[in-house]
Formats: structure tokens, C-alpha cells, sequence
């Protein structure tokens, strides 16, 4: 059986914080998804598009995490 953790936020920005979680978290999973969200109530600081593709950029160094973005 597989071990599959959810990291949901706006990641907005993202930090060192945010990176220390997943890398640790890709230690512990056999796959983590990262699921991008737009907080309705937040202005953004950067569109969802630069933490797509911080998140794509981050899967490719930890083979075990997938991106996912969500609106709801």
C-alpha cells in the first residue's frame, strides 16, 4: 500500500517554509500532492501561474510530488 500525503495552500508567496515541508514530506511519502489554491477573500501577490510552475519545477527534483491547482 502506498503512502500519499496533500499539501493544499495558496503558497503565495512561497517560502523557505513551504520548500523545508515538501522536501521533507517527499522523504516521508511514497507521493505528495501539492494542491495550489486561489483563496477567494486574498489578493494575490504573484498569479497562480508562478507557483504552478514553481511546484512543476519542484516535481521534477522530487520525483514523489504532483501538482495540482484548484479554484474551489
Amino acid at each position: 500500500m502506498s503512502r500519499v500525503a496533500l499539501y493544499p495552500g495558496s503558497f503565495d508567496p512561497v517560502t523557505n517554509g513551504h520548500l523545508d515541508v515538501v522536501r521533507q514530506a517527499c522523504s516521508l511519502v511514497d507521493r505528495l500532492i501539492v494542491a495550489i489554491g486561489i483563496h477567494p477573500g486574498k489578493a494575490p501577490c504573484f498569479p497562480l501561474k508562478i507557483g504552478w510552475r514553481w511546484s512543476a519545477r519542484s516535481s521534477r527534483r522530487s520525483p514523489p510530488m504532483w501538482a495540482a491547482k484548484s479554484t474551489a
